[in-house]
């Protein structure tokens, strides 16, 4: 390593103590403004004093003969240093800490209650601590997810009460899935219709049921309900669709279950 940077390591440990050793990240913001013309030099020291501390290391030990044959193996074997870059940090480190500048204390010179330990810190309103942000969000996908369960196995039992009266195509059983294919709940309903899917195709892996494989169609759920009425009405008399599924609204929904009864639908 260039006598160059031990100059500058030197300065720094005489304008900020020894302890910016021991803060290798703030070193190395330091390191790339003085020294900006020996950065590979630079990454070394920074990357071995991060590899040292967390090995136990601290610049109030001293690095005696033998546990710098320790070091300079470890330092090649684990970050890939040569055996001469290895030396070089362990040599410059030795020289900067010198006897009078290597104590360093770990612990902040403030009052104990200032410290930001576990017994000491105010617990916060609401619990955020044990509340993260996406919370919400991990909920909701849980209770989507158990939704989606509960409707595939509504499918499976409906498969051995309607089976009998509906046909299959070819080896499959069609599966209408009605939702708002335009406009702004576009995006959110084919989402749904790809997360459905998803979910038969792995009940296909397994064999589908009894034999027969499911396939989910996805049909427009228009706002009108004019257009909706017509659509749904069509869809229920092809005796290809096994069941419908739905995510829109309870109106939608209704209309749907009134149009069922109307053409008994089972």
């Amino acid at each position: 390593m260039s006598e160059g940077i031990k100059k500058v390591l030197e300065k720094l440990i005489e304008d900020y103590g020894i302890c910016i050793l021991e803060d290798p990240d703030r070193l190395a913001q330091f390191l790339e403004a003085r020294n900006p013309g020996n950065s590979p030099a630079n990454f070394r020291l920074t990357f071995a004093l991060r590899y040292l501390i967390k090995s136990g290391w601290a610049v109030n030990s001293k690095i005696s003969n033998k546990n710098e044959t320790h070091f300079r193996t470890r330092l090649s074997e684990h970050l890939g240093f040569t055996q001469e870059e290895a030396q070089d940090v362990l040599l410059i480190l030795r020289q900067v800490i010198k006897e009078e500048r290597a104590e360093c204390s770990s612990k902040e010179e403030c009052p104990d209650d200032l410290v930001a330990k576990p017994g000491n810190l105010r617990r916060i309103a609401g619990g955020i601590s044990n509340k993260p942000r996406t919370m919400w969000i991990r909920k909701k996908s849980f209770y989507n997810g158990i939704v989606l369960i509960v409707a595939l196995l509504a499918i499976v039992v409906l498969f051995f009460q309607i089976g009998s009266q509906r046909n299959p195509v070819g080896d499959e059983f069609r599966i209408a899935f009605f939702a708002p294919m335009k406009g702004s709940a576009a995006q959110s309903s084919q989402n749904q219709l790809r997360a459905a899917q998803l979910a038969v195709e792995q009940i296909n892996k397994q064999g589908g049921i009894r034999g027969y494989k499911l396939k989910i169609v996805g049909y427009d759920l228009s706002q009108s309900s004019p257009e909706a009425e017509k659509n749904v009405r069509k869809v229920m008399k092809d005796d290809s669709i096994l069941v419908m599924m739905t995510s829109a609204p309870q109106e939608m929904a209704q209309l749907m279950s009134r149009i069922a009864d109307d053409i008994s639908v089972p």
